[in-house]
C-alpha cells in the first residue's frame, strides 16, 4: 500500500525544485502541500513563495494544497498543515523541501507503516538516522526520539500532538518528562524547551512532537543506515543555520525487501542515550566541546 507524500514548503525554490526532482519516481502517490505565507516587510519574498508552489504544479497524480495566506511561522504552520493532511489520509510520508530521500526510503515507509498500522507504541518512521546503534536482528531500530527529516506516520498517532505543555503545572510536566526520559537532567532540558516554545521564543514543532511522544510512551523506527540527507543548513534556515556532526552526508547501500519485520517493537537504550547524550542535553564532555565551539564561532 502506497502511502501519499505531504510536502512542506516556503520560500527555497532551489531546495523545492531539488526534492521535486528526487519525486519523480514516486509520481503515482497522492501529494499534500503545505505552504506558509509571505512575512510582512521582506522584500521579494512572494515571489519566492509563488515559485516554489509553483515547482508542484505538473504533479500528473491527485494534488491537495493547503497555501497560508498569512505567515503562520515554523511551529503553527506544520501543526496546521499535517493535522489537514490527516483529516483526509491514514497514513502519509513528511518531508520538508530540503529533504533529499534515497528511492529506498518510500518503500521502506510503506512497509512499517502497514506492519506497526495497528501498534499504538510505534508513533513514526523516520528517515534521518543521527546514532550510530544498528539492531544485529531486524533492519531497523526503534527509539524514543523522532526525527522530522523525512518521516511518516498514521493518523492514529498524530491525533495525540499537543503543543499547550506550557500550560501544565511545572512540576507535574518536570515528573513526567524525568519518567519518560530517565533522567532529570534530560528532564530539566526538555522542560527548558517547553518553556521557549510557550513563550515563543523559538517556533518549533518537532520539539512538541518529540515531547507529545515521550509522554505517550511512542516509539520510532529507523533504519540500520541513512535514508534521508538534509541540504538545507544555512542562513536561509529557520533553525539550522549550522550544519551539526551528527547529521549524515550519505545515503545507506540499497535496501534488501521486504524487511525483516518483528512483531513487537524493541527500544534501544544505547540509541537514546546516544541521542540526549550528544544531541539534545549532551554530556557534560559533549556540552564543554558545544561551548568551545560556540567561543570559537563568536
Amino acid at each position: 500500500m502506497k502511502a501519499p507524500i505531504a510536502i512542506i514548503i516556503f520560500n527555497r525554490p532551489d531546495h523545492a525544485a531539488q526534492l521535486r526532482q528526487r519525486l519523480q519516481p514516486e509520481e503515482s502517490r497522492d501529494l499534500f502541500v503545505i505552504s506558509d505565507g509571505t512575512r510582512e516587510g521582506r522584500a521579494g519574498e512572494a515571489k519566492l513563495v509563488d515559485e516554489c508552489r509553483q515547482i508542484f504544479a505538473d504533479w500528473p497524480g491527485e494534488v491537495h494544497v493547503n497555501y497560508a495566506q498569512q505567515n503562520l511561522g515554523c511551529k503553527d504552520r506544520v501543526s496546521s498543515g499535517l493535522n489537514w493532511v490527516f483529516k483526509q489520509t491514514e497514513r502519509a510520508i513528511i518531508l520538508e523541501d530540503d529533504c533529499l530521500p534515497h528511492p529506498d526510503f518510500f518503500r521502506f515507509c510503506d512497509e512499517l507503516l502497514e506492519a506497526y498500522a495497528e501498534n499504538e507504541t510505534v508513533m513514526s518512521v523516520c528517515g534521518t538516522k543521527t546514532f550510530p546503534q544498528q539492531s544485529p536482528t531486524s533492519d531497523f531500530i526503534f527509539t524514543k526520539y523522532a526525527s522530522s527529516w523525512g518521516w511518516a506516520t498514521w493518523r492514529r498517532a498524530w491525533e495525540h500532538y499537543d503543543d499547550q505543555f506550557g500550560t501544565y503545572a511545572p512540576i507535574l510536566i518536570l515528573k513526567k518528562l524525568r519518567t519518560a526520559l530517565g533522567s532529570y537532567r534530560a528532564a530539566v532540558y526538555w522542560f527548558y524547551l517547553i518553556r521557549k516554545v510557550h513563550s515563543g521564543a523559538i517556533s518549533s514543532w518537532a520539539y512538541c512532537w518529540n515531547i507529545t511522544c515521550f509522554l505517550e510512551g511512542g516509539l520510532h523506527a529507523y533504519s540500520n543506515d541513512n535514508l534521508v540527507v538534509n541540504s538545507g543548513f544555512g542562513a536561509e534556515a529557520t533553525h539550522t543555520t549550522k550544519k551539526m556532526p551528527y547529521m549524515p552526508n550519505l545515503y545507506c547501500k540499497p535496501l534488501s525487501f521486504p524487511l525483516k519485520i518483528s512483531s513487537s517493537a524493541i527500544i534501544c537504550i544505547k540509541a537514546d542515550k546516544w541521542i540526549e547524550n550528544h544531541i539534545y542535553s549532551k554530556s557534560f564532555g559533549v556540552r564543554l566541546c558545544w561551548i568551545f565551539d560556540k567561543l570559537k564561532g563568536c
